[in-house]
């Protein structure tokens, strides 16, 4: 009878693993809370897998560590009532690999799990993609105004408008991950129709979002791909090197979708500035980093804390005579300079033990790996951690990509 129950409990676990999986990439992101809550049930009623906290990986240590943190800021922070707000939102840090030790993933789930994610995402976008069709044809404007600035329909927010909040540099981040994952399970399978499906798909959607480091990320992928299908040859080295190159040179002098972020910059001087007039998307990010910095010099080794963290970066704004960032409240757009304002050297060293330790080891997991250099290379222009989405994103891959599969699962495939 236990047995049974407990077989019936991994089946349940098995579910809520692939339905979180594809809530992450979709535009009904908001119920990640509730699906990480039942996982959390599950395995605390259930499947019983605190037996195995001897077995924890020393990733989900990290992050144990990592959320140690914000605990701590509650002690400093001027801001309590703020802090424990971000700590109710970040609980993920402990819930999501809680929820995975003792659980034993065979390959099937392994494999439904990345198919959610992909399928979920692909179908959002889709969804995305028809609704500004329709919404052109319908009205034959290819313009919208969202407060506060007008878009293109096809493009950035004027695409991901459909669903709220659902911002294009998470969708392009996802989607880039996504492709991961398609080469992973249908072009090494030899399913070469459905990979180049998904893969056109998402190629065209990554530009279509105007997002600067999906577009780096989404090329890099490019590049790793011919690498690998040249078999890693010296002359497949130079050739794709040229190729890369040669496109993203392309794209910024030819400017294809007509970015006016590319323009802007082409015509303005590099600058730590936020002035209308001489501001750019570079410039812009560095007095954003540059106040981030200023904020870390005031408390260098805990931060500022997680609660008092907008307010502090809002003050340095204004003492920088950054008047339109701190008119907009702008964070970080930094996610190592994020940690590193609000908790201070301590957070940053424990973030990057928790992206680079794996590089370290010997038994290496490629698809995990190449999902910490993804999130590795959008830290440096999103603070993606700032964001719920964000956080279970990036925990649930974590723990789920660097999660042991059971051996006895072998033959599942």
């Amino acid at each position: 009878m236990i047995d049974f129950k407990q077989k019936k409990a991994f089946s349940i676990h098995s579910v809520l693993l692939s339905v979180l999986a594809a809530i992450i990439p979709s535009g009904f992101y908001n119920l990640e809370g509730i699906i990480v809550a039942l996982l959390f049930v599950n395995w605390l009623f259930f499947v019983k897998g605190y037996n195995a906290f001897n077995e924890i990986p020393k990733g989900t240590i990290l992050l144990f560590a990592f959320f140690t943190l914000f605990l701590i800021g509650l002690v400093y922070t001027n801001n309590v009532n703020g802090q424990f707000k971000f700590i109710g939102r970040n609980i993920s840090y402990l819930l999501i690999p809680i929820s995975f030790i003792g659980v034993k993933l065979t390959y099937k789930m392994v494999s439904n799990i990345k198919k959610c994610f992909i399928f979920s995402l692909i179908a959002c976008i889709l969804f995305a993609n028809l609704y500004s069709i329709i919404d052109y044809m319908a009205s034959g404007e290819m313009e919208i105004f969202l407060t506060p600035s007008i878009y293109n329909k096809f493009t950035y927010y004027g695409l991901t408008r459909v669903f709220k909040d659902w911002h294009p540099t998470y969708v392009s981040l996802f989607l880039n991950l996504g492709l991961v994952f398609a080469y992973d399970l249908y072009f090494k399978n030899k399913r070469y129709i459905l990979w180049g499906l998904i893969t056109a798909l998402s190629s065209l959607n990554i530009f279509l979002l105007n997002s600067f480091i999906g577009i780096i990320v989404f090329l890099l992928i490019f590049y790793l791909f011919i690498l690998q299908i040249l078999n890693g040859s010296r002359k497949a080295l130079i050739a794709s090197t040229f190729i890369m190159l040669c496109l993203m040179s392309i794209f910024y002098i030819r400017n294809p979708f007509h970015y006016p972020k590319i323009e802007k910059f082409k015509h303005t001087e590099f600058k730590i500035t936020d002035k209308k007039d001489e501001r750019n998307a570079l410039n812009l990010r560095l007095a954003k980093w540059k106040t981030s910095i200023d904020v870390f010099k005031n408390a260098p080794i805990l931060g500022v804390s997680n609660g008092d963290y907008k307010n502090a970066l809002y003050d340095q704004y204004v003492k920088n005579e950054f008047f339109y960032c701190a008119g907009e409240r702008y964070s970080s757009h930094n996610q190592y300079l994020y940690t590193l304002s609000a908790n201070g050297t301590i957070g940053l060293i424990l973030l990057i033990l928790i992206l680079y330790l794996p590089f370290t080891q010997k038994a290496r997991n490629y698809v995990f790996l190449l999902f910490l250099a993804i999130c590795s290379i959008f830290f440096i222009t999103e603070d993606l951690l700032a964001r719920q989405q964000g956080v279970v994103f990036f925990i649930f891959f974590y723990v789920f990509l660097s999660h042991p599969i059971g051996i006895n699962s072998t033959n599942e495939k």
